[in-house]
This record gives structure tokens, C-alpha cells and sequence, in this order.
């Protein structure tokens, strides 16, 4: 049965990278592509990506800079992009499945992700029927963002309540946020607490997480 929360619903932020979408996976065909493109090895590009940032500090992959630099033509590589990902299911397996139970269960997700408008919109575009289901598009809010996620939180969020969900651990996010570490790779078999929040695995140990987490924050 779907959850009706109120009108003071938490925000629950699922962030892209690494928790819904399999950035690894991505990147080894990625430099494949750019390889093929600009006739140099995979080696080379994978080093040349290392130094193509949007921000010195907080890095972000510079898909224009890597274009620019290798004197390709944009319009041809982001045709490309858009080919590449349409060429098969970058998704984390479950990723989904997961985003379509938090919106039938009234938590309305929003995915917040941290990289350069071009190529972070074209990853989530592909997939947003994907992941919403048979649900409108509208009901999956996406936020792209040059500078660090909890920056953005704590200018959109306002004194809101809610969760980052995130595959990075320990971000210093607003009073009232519970963090929700995204740790695929840890193969947890439960559910761990710590002093930021919650440490999981799979998106059924997200899915409990989340529930306790809203359920509380919502209680009267």
C-alpha cells in the first residue's frame, strides 16, 4: 500500500553516480569510444580524463573539456554519447525497480547528482522511462549540479528535513539530513547504523533504511 506522507514531506536525494547508475561500466566504454573517435589508445584517454575536470577541487568528469582537447567535434560526440548508452542497460541491476517502489510508495525520490549538465543529463535521460516505470516522467525530479551536493541541499532544501542517499560516506550535510551510504561493493548482510546515518548494500537494505528514516521523520 502506498505511504501517504504529509505535506511536510522529508526530501529524500538519491544521488546517480554509483548508486543507480554503473559509472565504471560507463567509463571503460566511454574511453573506448573516445579512443575509436580520436585514434589514440585507451591508456591514453583514461589519463587524459584524469585531468579533465569541471572543478579542481571537487573533480567531475569534463566531457566538453576531453572533446575540446582532443580537437573533436561535439555535436558528433554527444550523437555518439547518446548512441552509447542506448547500446546497452548501464543501470545498476535493481536500480529501477528500486526508484519505481520509492514512488508507489508516496516517498517521491529526487536524484541529485554532482558533474557537467552535457553529459549527466544524457545519462539520466536515456533511462527515466526506465526508471519511472509507468509513472509520468515529472514524478522523478532530476537536480544537476556544479558544486558539492550538500552545498545544494542546504540552498534548495531550505529547513527541510530528508535524506542524501550516496555512494560517498561521511559528507557534512544540514542539521536534520540522515546519510544513507550506498556501499555495493561492502556486501553487507544487513543493515549497519553509524554517527552520519545508515551503511548498505542492496536496495532492499536502502529500502529499510529509507522507510525507518521517513517513518520517523514523519511521525506525529
Amino acid at each position: 500500500m502506498s505511504k501517504q506522507l504529509t505535506t511536510k514531506q522529508p526530501k529524500l536525494y538519491i544521488d546517480y553516480d554509483r548508486t543507480l547508475f554503473d559509472t565504471d561500466k560507463f567509463a571503460t566504454a566511454l574511453w573506448g569510444m573516445f579512443s575509436e573517435e580520436a585514434g589514440k589508445s585507451i591508456g591514453d584517454i583514461e589519463e587524459m580524463s584524469k585531468k579533465a575536470k569541471i572543478d579542481p577541487k571537487f573533480g567531475g568528469f569534463d566531457f566538453d573539456g576531453l572533446v575540446s582537447t582532443l580537437e573533436l567535434k561535439s555535436q558528433t560526440m554527444y550523437t555518439r554519447l547518446d548512441s552509447l548508452l542506448k547500446s546497452e542497460n548501464f543501470l545498476i541491476d535493481g536500480a529501477d525497480q528500486f526508484i519505481q517502489l520509492l514512488l508507489s510508495s508516496g516517498y517521491m525520490p529526487e536524484i541529485l547528482t554532482f558533474g557537467q549538465k552535457g553529459i549527466q543529463s544524457a545519462k539520466i535521460e536515456v533511462y527515466l522511462d526506465k526508471l519511472t516505470g509507468d509513472r509520468p516522467r515529472t514524478d522523478l525530479a532530476c537536480h544537476i549540479t556544479d558544486e558539492p551536493k550538500t552545498d545544494f541541499i542546504r540552498k534548495q532544501a531550505g529547513s527541510a528535513q530528508g535524506i542524501l542517499m550516496d555512494d560517498v560516506a561521511g559528507q557534512e550535510l544540514p542539521r536534520g539530513f540522515v546519510e544513507i551510504n550506498f556501499a555495493q561493493n561492502a556486501k553487507l548482510e544487513a543493515v549497519e547504523t553509524n554517527k552520519s546515518g545508515f551503511r548498505v548494500s542492496t536496495y532492499p537494505q536502502a529500502l529499510k533504511a529509507i522507510r525507518a528514516v521517513l517513518d520517523q521523520l514523519t511521525a506525529p
